[in-house]
């Protein structure tokens, strides 16, 4: 029988779902040969708009807490503060899908080594995040790592927007 602490696993399970979509998403991106920048804009808002509905969905209404108090069987205590962790998770699948869609300039550019990059930046604002978190200990530690998650993605998505910004140029002028 699992531990207690695996109890929480259905918190991963839909993060897991939205992962896997957008490691999709990525590869779709790379697989196109013309990299239609308009054609895939259109994908990529609608993917966006899909993931944040279903998140939207489990954090704003009481299905959150249906899934965590019953399906999951969550402690009440725990229940709520799975359900402020989503509503902290709300801009991830945007994020996620828009890094998915600079990468894949990046990578048709052939200027990959910013993926590595945007992963170092990535790595130091969760850790500067978590860092304040563990020092300052004013919040529980699901919601400072959700925050040092969507943080470290935004810095991400950021760098990689300024990475790929001459690709997508690039491609939009021989278009």
């Amino acid at each position: 029988m699992p531990s207690r602490a695996i109890r929480g696993h259905p918190v991963a399970r839909l993060e897991d779902v939205r992962a896997t979509v957008n490691a999709g998403a990525s590869a779709a991106v790379r697989r196109l040969n013309g990299f239609e920048p308009g054609h895939e804009r259109g994908a990529v808002a609608e993917q966006r708009h899909a993931h944040a509905a279903v998140i939207v969905a489990f954090a704003f209404t009481p299905l959150g807490g249906v899934w965590f108090a019953q399906v999951a069987a969550l402690q009440p205590a725990l229940v709520s503060l799975a359900v402020v962790g989503l509503v902290l998770a709300v801009p991830l699948p945007g994020l996620s899908t828009f890094q998915s869609w600079y990468q894949g300039a990046v990578v048709h550019g052939r200027r990959t080594r910013a993926i590595t990059e945007s992963m170092v930046v990535y790595v130091v604002v969760i850790a500067a995040v978590l860092a304040i978190g563990v020092v300052t200990q004013r919040f529980a530690g699901l919601p400072v790592a959700i925050a040092a998650m969507v943080l470290g993605n935004i810095a991400q998505v950021v760098y990689l927007r300024l990475q790929a910004h001459s690709a997508i140029r690039a491609i939009q002028a021989a278009a």
